[in-house]
């Protein structure tokens, strides 16, 4: 399945704001590769050292940033989940929720 495979299944709006934000996070680092997960609805980056680190989940009405290892990232604005995994929801494009993401980007890659 490609991504727009996946977005195919979504409005216009989620699918640009899934490929905004997959663009932002995308060029923050060095990537190994981009995967998508049709089970999980969701594209995996992965880096080339860390392995899986970031997901990007579109679903009906907001796109879902989640860390792979987010129990180990701290406490951030706009961060929620429990167990394992972290995650930052946007139903648009927020500069204050980016800001927190590229934060929790840069906490990952340094763990």
């Amino acid at each position: 399945m490609t991504i727009d495979e996946l977005l195919d299944e979504h409005t216009t709006e989620i699918a640009a704001l899934t490929r905004r934000l997959l663009g932002h996070l995308a060029a923050a680092t060095d990537w190994s590769e981009t995967r998508v997960y049709a089970g999980w609805h969701g594209v995996g980056l992965h880096h080339v050292d860390l392995g899986y680190v970031v997901g990007i989940f579109p679903r009906a009405d907001s796109v879902r940033v989640l860390f792979e290892h987010g129990h180990m990232l701290g406490e951030a604005p706009y961060l929620d989940g429990s167990g394992q995994t972290r995650f930052v929801d946007f139903e648009c494009w927020d500069d204050a929720r980016l800001a927190t993401v590229d934060d929790l980007l840069d906490r990952a890659l340094s763990v």
